[in-house]
């Protein structure tokens, strides 16, 4: 079932690795973010809706490319970004002729239409999508339905801005290669 507890997020590991799941990338432009990182692991392994909010350049975007180093390699992973498509995206196009399970990682989530919010809400009550992660700057402009928000719960991920140090971190990881 959806939501059930599962192990620690290291016995988790340990069973994507054993399923033969790709490594687990460090992901770029993460310094500082390891909790971050294994709570989107997690929520999306145990097959949940998780939102992740920040301001620009909080690191959500490279939470969802952390997202798909580790769940792409099985075909099973559709990322939007619908600031950039706005109300053309038809996530049900998208989902159509995929396997069952997909993950869905929807960046800037406030600009996706009530009908696609049914659609997630459909598409993952029937299996065919088994974990979304939404991003979005302000959790308030976002207008999901509220079948959607019971889903999600109190998965919400608040990030705050790197700080300087970090920020040179990943600077530095960018630039010294």
């Amino acid at each position: 079932g959806k939501g059930r507890a599962v192990g620690s997020f290291e016995e988790l590991r340990m069973a994507y690795l054993e399923n033969g799941f790709e490594y687990l990338n460090e992901g770029s432009g993460l310094v500082g973010r390891d909790k971050e990182k294994e709570e989107v692991f997690y929520r999306i392994a145990s097959g949940n809706m998780l939102i992740i909010e920040g301001a620009r350049g909080s690191g959500k975007t490279a939470l969802l490319e952390y997202a798909i180093e580790n769940f792409g390699g099985m075909g099973k992973v559709v990322y939007i970004d619908v600031g950039t498509f706005g109300r053309r995206v038809d996530v049900a196009r998208l989902l159509k002729e995929r396997p069952k399970g997909m993950i869905l990682l929807i960046d800037n989530v406030h600009y996706l239409s009530r009908d696609n919010n049914k659609k997630i809400k459909y598409f993952y009550d029937q299996d065919h999508i088994k974990s979304v992660v939404f991003t979005t700057q302000d959790l308030r402009m976002v207008d999901f339905t509220d079948s959607i928000k019971s889903r999600i719960g109190r998965n919400v991920l608040k990030l705050r801005l790197p700080s300087k140090k970090d920020a040179l971190g990943i600077f530095r990881d960018k630039f010294d290669g």
